[in-house]
């Protein structure tokens, strides 16, 4: 049996739930058990076995202490029971830093309980404790209590250099795109049209304010280019907090998008809505030739990125800011690398220029990834390590 804490299940955007489904896939012949928030109203096809009795995220910002208290009571009760003297380990596929402190104090007061294996994919979650915490934090991780496990290389460095904490970069999940779709590669010679996707959430962390400049250079690149390259822009639907905000935006965009020097090479846009469902959002990605990645590299140093997994597990070439997170899956000759806004529209020509190549790169880079998935069915294997 595996026992899961995840308390953020109702988000309809994001990982919290694609991960339970990844979860299931990897570990097929394992019961699943499911331990969320209170007020949780979501039901899930991998499982009918999830217990709302946790805190949410609201009372934890606005009454941490207390929250603390009651989770660490509630599953104090619960891991003691019989039933889990078989559980392989408590995985928290995303480990905020109140999940810290829970497994911290239940450790303290009850020391026969299961492992907890915390996916950590953010530095913050660290940076939070008090040096105390973190020290408290080392001594379970080296005595065994604790396994933390990231998703990046970047960030298992980062927290090991800069905390001194082990951790495993042995736990990615695929997001939206199933690492076994065996979509064929599309056939690339003399292409001259092509889709560039700006998807997932319009965020400043993804980027958002760069976007237009890049499309602004865009434009001057195809004008300058001497080819007959046209190329549309996909993305999703931006959100501005006023009305005002998204007509001024709006009508940016389209006046850089129109193109004065030469009408006939318009970069056209495609507009899909600012939420979609599962299935929405994976024809949008198989629908593009590119993904454009320009996110911020101080929120995403040491941070994986779902769109990153989603590009390479759908075989698309990225342009992606240089530095950020999953740099491991993107040196296959399958993405390009922009040091600062002016580099990425060069970097989107030379892609499209010379997309053969990089198409054929990006099966590598898929197969780098789905093996590295597959790895992630081994985490319990840690749980039974020897400590130094």
């Amino acid at each position: 049996m595996i026992t899961i804490i995840e308390k953020d299940l109702d988000h309809i955007s994001g990982h919290h739930q694609t991960q339970i489904k990844a979860i299931k896939g990897l570990f097929r012949h394992e019961k699943i058990e499911i331990f969320t928030a209170i007020n949780s109203k979501i039901n899930l096809q991998v499982t009918d076995d999830i217990h709302r009795v946790l805190t949410n995220r609201r009372e934890q910002k606005y009454h941490s202490e207390k929250s603390v208290r009651h989770d660490v009571t509630v599953l104090q009760k619960i891991l003691t029971d019989v039933k889990y003297l078989r559980c392989k380990g408590v995985l928290i596929p995303t480990a905020e830093t109140h999940e810290l402190l829970v497994c911290l104090k239940l450790i303290e007061v009850e020391k026969s309980l299961p492992k907890f294996i915390l996916r950590v994919l953010t530095s913050e979650v660290i940076k939070k404790l008090t040096k105390a915490q973190r020290k408290e934090l080392y001594l379970c991780i080296e005595s065994g209590l604790i396994i933390l496990v990231t998703e990046t290389q970047s960030l298992e460095r980062f927290l090991f250099s800069r905390y001194n904490l082990r951790a495993y970069n042995k736990f990615l999940l695929p997001c939206s795109i199933d690492p076994n779709d065996n979509m064929p590669l599309p056939i690339a010679d003399n292409q001259t049209h092509f889709r560039i996707g700006y998807l997932g959430g319009f965020r400043l962390e993804k980027g958002a304010n760069k976007l237009l400049e890049i499309l602004a250079d865009l434009r001057s690149q195809l004008n300058d280019s001497g080819t007959n390259i046209t190329m549309e822009l996909v993305m999703q639907k931006p959100k501005h907090k006023t009305v005002f905000r998204r007509l001024i935006y709006n009508y940016k965009l389209r006046s850089i998008l129109h193109n004065s020097l030469d009408p006939e090479r318009v970069i056209s846009m495609k507009i899909l809505d600012a939420k979609l469902s599962d299935q929405a959002f994976v024809d949008a990605v198989y629908g593009v030739d590119i993904l454009l990645i320009p996110y911020d590299l101080k929120a995403y140093q040491c941070r994986g990125s779902g769109m990153i997994i989603d590009g390479v597990l759908a075989k698309k070439p990225i342009i992606y800011t240089d530095g950020i997170g999953m740099e491991e899956f993107l040196r296959f000759g399958n993405a390009e690398t922009a040091t600062n806004i002016l580099e990425f529209a060069p970097k989107i020509m030379k892609v499209v220029q010379n997309f053969p190549a990089y198409l054929k790169n990006a099966n590598l880079a898929h197969k780098a990834m789905s093996l590295q998935i597959k790895k992630s069915s081994k985490v319990f294997e840690l749980t039974v390590r020897e400590t130094d």
